[in-house]
């Protein structure tokens, strides 16, 4: 499949063993799913997306789960143990970190302003990838500076 990444090439290298070529091309043209972890992925980044989209951050905690019943905090309590221990591929960190790329922090003060709004203050991520990347220690200290008041 061109849409194959190289991770779901690898897999499959792994686990076809003495399959023929012609035979792996049957398996794919009947939708035959190499990497079922692949599939998981890629249901966790969409719902990860959205819970940034609606509460512009990703402090999920444990036991939250999605509206549509995906148990979305295990999943990334799961991923933060695994890579603590064991690190993550590029492309998956790639896409992960996508999701903080032009983000805003905001923070609403809890103490009303004489008129009864409430004083809001933002923090911007840079929108670049690479350049997310490259200056996340940045980013996180003009997050802290942003709650140190």
């Amino acid at each position: 499949m061109d849409s194959d990444t190289a991770q779901d090439i690898q897999w499959k290298r792994s686990i076809t063993g003495n399959l023929t070529a012609d035979k792996i091309e049957k398996l794919n043209l009947i939708g035959m799913v190499w990497n079922v972890n692949g599939g998981k992925f890629s249901r966790a980044y969409e719902e990860l997306k959205l819970y940034h989209d609606t509460y512009g951050n990703l402090d999920i905690k444990a036991k939250y789960v999605s509206p549509s019943g995906f148990a979305l905090g295990r999943w990334v309590s799961n991923l933060r143990s695994s890579v603590k221990m064991h690190g993550i591929d590029l492309e998956e960190k790639q896409t992960i970190v996508a999701c903080g790329a032009g983000a805003s922090t905001k923070r609403v003060w809890r103490v009303p302003n004489p008129d009864g709004t409430h004083r809001i203050d933002r923090c911007e991520n840079v929108k670049d990838v690479g350049q997310y990347i490259a200056r996340i220690d940045e980013m996180i200290e003009r997050k802290q500076r942003l709650f140190e008041e």
